[in-house]
């Protein structure tokens, strides 16, 4: 009987510890932590990388800011892929309060050329289509002065996550 109760308490213990899901913050068992430069990074080798999927940099791409954002004033994402006019810029943010919560890339919102780009903000997500594949991020710390942010993303080769 006590071999019973031992074995359905440990049970019940790892059941009450959540197996390794995004709460709503951050997941090192699901997600990966990096930290993005202005150097660039790849996300599908989870390395930095000049020909990657990006970089970190301080102006809009399409120098159209949002309210109140100006060049030098905050951080931005500029991926990589593009299409051949120009038309799409290949990044969103997601009104999701976890990564959990995205589960695939709604294209429709890809911001347009004229469209306000949307800088980095901590606590707030991001999805791109990298160069070979797609990308959900979450900006966990940012530091202006090294063009630099701190993520956990996931990265998919299709546009499920």
């Amino acid at each position: 009987m006590i071999k019973v109760l031992t074995s359905l308490l440990i049970v019940m213990f790892i059941a009450s510890c959540g197996g390794g899901s995004d709460s709503s913050s951050s997941s090192s068992a699901t997600y990966i932590s990096a930290t993005l430069t202005h150097g660039g990074f790849d996300f599908s080798e989870n390395e930095k990388s000049e020909d990657g999927d990006g970089s970190v940099v301080f102006w809009a791409d399409n120098q159209v800011y949002a309210s109140g954002e100006s060049y030098d004033s905050t951080l931005w994402f500029r991926p990589n892929k593009s299409d051949d006019n120009y038309e799409k810029i290949y990044i969103y943010e997601s009104s999701a309060s976890s990564l959990n919560d995205i589960t695939s890339v709604d294209s429709s919102k890809w911001i347009g050329a004229k469209d306000p780009y949307p800088s980095l903000k901590v606590g707030k997500i991001y999805v791109i289509q990298a160069m070979d594949g797609y990308v959900k991020f979450k900006v966990l710390s940012m530091r202006k002065d090294g063009n630099e942010a701190d993520v956990e993303y996931k990265y998919s080769t299709s546009t499920q996550f």
